[in-house]
């Protein structure tokens, strides 16, 4: 991947091996039968809580950059992972983190650049992490690709609508209401 992009073929394999700690956050995730249950997804926080959570991570930055509006709470869905991303933070070096970010911004977007990128995606994160001989047609994946655009875009545009704050107003009413009914109850609410 890093040799489609440009690196030199002496620094390519040297940039691979900075971002083999791609692994690692998958090790501190839930796996994916345990976040069916909604106890274990569960796991209500201040911004303190999960500053001390998560240390290494400025979460204010964050918040801000990403527009969240104004909060105390939120739901952390798996705290380990933010452990586990804490300390991988100071386990890795800036320059490994760098060329982590970077291998991750290309593979993301490789749908989207040459098919050489496409085919390379797919020998490694499909043939040889999935185990999955075959790739799917162009056209599937271009189809697939657009549904995933596409609902993040129509969702994004409706709640931009003029009949969103009354839908944010019947939405929060009833989040509410579940948190209200929830905190009678012995099991937590659904994330």
């Amino acid at each position: 991947m890093f040799e489609l992009l440009g690196d030199p073929s002496d620094v390519a394999p040297g940039n691979r091996d900075r971002a083999g700690h791609r692994d690692r956050p998958a090790k501190v995730s839930l796996e994916r039968v345990k976040r069916r249950e909604p106890s274990n997804i569960y796991h209500k926080m201040t911004r303190q809580e999960l500053a001390a959570l998560a240390p290494r991570f400025d979460w204010n930055a964050y918040f801000t950059s990403a527009g969240a509006p104004a909060f105390s709470d939120l739901n952390v869905a798996w705290p380990d992972f933010f452990k586990g991303a804490s300390d991988l933070i100071d386990q890795k070096s800036l320059e490994d983190w760098k060329t982590y970010l970077r291998w991750r911004a290309l593979d993301e977007a490789s749908p989207l650049l040459p098919a050489a990128f496409v085919n390379e995606s797919f020998a490694f994160n499909d043939k040889l992490l999935r185990r999955d001989q075959g790739a799917a047609a162009r056209w599937k994946r271009c189809v697939d690709f657009t549904d995933n655009q596409l609902g993040r875009r129509w969702a994004s545009a409706t709640w931009r609508r003029p009949s969103a704050p009354r839908a944010r107003a019947r939405t929060s009413k009833m989040v509410a209401a579940l948190e209200t009914a929830c905190a009678t109850t012995s099991r937590p609410c659904p994330g």
